[in-house]
């Protein structure tokens, strides 16, 4: 079970930042503070699911691409997904 949990640390004077997740279509699936993904999408090699952390704050916009992993341990071994 992935949380779909996104924390991200701002050092920011001049305003208060508009901060999104949106998936590959473009749509909002979070907004912040509270930037929780209901159910993501895994990121894997065949199945390359990418959202995009989106910062507004005036005129300026960032935007970074990421992917949700699982992980786990099991038998001595680390498992991906």
């Amino acid at each position: 079970d992935v949380s779909g949990r996104v924390s991200v640390e701002l050092d920011l004077t001049g305003g208060t930042p508009l901060i999104s997740i949106l998936d590959a279509r473009g749509a909002v699936v979070a907004r912040g503070p509270d930037l929780t993904v209901p159910n993501p999408l895994l990121w894997s090699p065949d199945q390359p699911n990418l959202y995009r952390l989106r910062v507004d704050l005036g005129q300026d916009v960032t935007e970074h691409a990421f992917g949700f992993r699982s992980i786990e341990t099991k038998g001595g071994l680390i498992l991906l997904n």
